[in-house]
């Protein structure tokens, strides 16, 4: 089994990491648990009912286990992880593989593998274990355990619904502010004005067509600044946000694991704002948007 042994980052960060190692448990055919993802296993069919957020488990239990029962499990895990890192432990009784900041494992390479079919669960942890091979392969698998659960999924419908009721085009807008301020001294941190003039930009690329925006954002903002805009604001909840985004047409955004999962999950282009002044190809779009 591979077990994510340590939290890294939040929401959008944590799903990436966990679609990869699904992607490889699927592929050498061995379990997945992530107790570290517990603060947000509640969102989420395939978690919601089991403790330690195992991959492909059916669990008989109806009832969701409390926040605090998995902190400590997580907590417990942990701690595990480093005691035996600290006793130079690495291989026995399970099989410890940390990345540090900036380190990468190809999931699909061979020093994964052979450690992964050595015949002891492993302990991850660390970021950047990737294989987009792996997850292309699996991403049916890693979208059908990510599904939100139908009290959230219910929520996305009814908006998603109302957006495409007189529209053509339905573009997301991830205007996220809040840390971005201070996120890598606030390179990535734009102001409302910035984004009401890229959505302005989007309306004159599509002078045929009637465009809706959906603003997901965790920043405040004056509704004047999008005047002559048509604009429906997220319901603010995390996963209601994300999943949502996954329903547009397209989204624009700032670097970001957030909209990189709303992306992967609804299977729909993503605009990275490298700069305020992004400029989008309407040809380009036109031809993602139709296909």
């Amino acid at each position: 089994m591979i077990i994510v042994a340590r939290r890294y980052g939040q929401l959008g960060n944590r799903l990436i990491l966990s679609a990869n190692l699904i992607a490889a448990s699927c592929e050498y055919g061995v379990g997945f648990a992530n107790p570290s993802f517990a603060e947000y296993a509640h969102l989420f069919q395939g978690t919601a009912n089991d403790l330690w957020c195992r991959f492909s488990r059916i669990s008989n239990s109806s009832r969701t286990p409390g926040y605090r029962q998995r902190r400590l499990l997580e907590k417990f895990v942990e701690r595990v992880e480093k005691s035996l890192w600290s006793a130079r432990l690495r291989t026995f009784p399970y099989h410890l593989m940390r990345l540090q900041e900036g380190d990468t494992c190809d999931l699909a390479g061979a020093e994964f593998a052979d450690a992964v079919r050595g015949g002891k669960s492993m302990l991850i942890s660390g970021w950047l274990y990737r294989s987009p091979i792996l997850v292309e392969k699996y991403s049916d698998e890693i979208r059908q355990h990510f599904q939100i659960r139908q009290k959230h999924r219910r929520i996305v419908d009814k908006v998603a619904g109302e957006l495409r009721r007189d529209s053509d085009l339905v573009v997301g807008i991830h205007m996220r502010q809040g840390d971005y301020e201070f996120w890598q001294d606030g390179k990535f941190f734009y102001s409302s004005s910035q984004y009401a003039a890229l959505m302005h930009r989007i309306v004159e690329q599509f002078p045929a067509q009637k465009v809706k925006f959906l603003l997901c954002t965790n920043g405040k903002f004056n509704e004047a600044d999008f005047k002559g805009l048509e604009v429906t604001t997220g319901p603010g909840h995390l996963v209601e946000d994300m999943y949502l985004l996954a329903e547009t047409d397209f989204m624009v955004g700032p670097p970001s694991t957030y909209t990189q999962w709303a992306s992967f999950v609804g299977k729909k282009p993503l605009f990275v704002m490298d700069s305020a002044d992004i400029q989008i190809d309407p040809t380009v779009l036109t031809a993602k948007v139709a296909a």
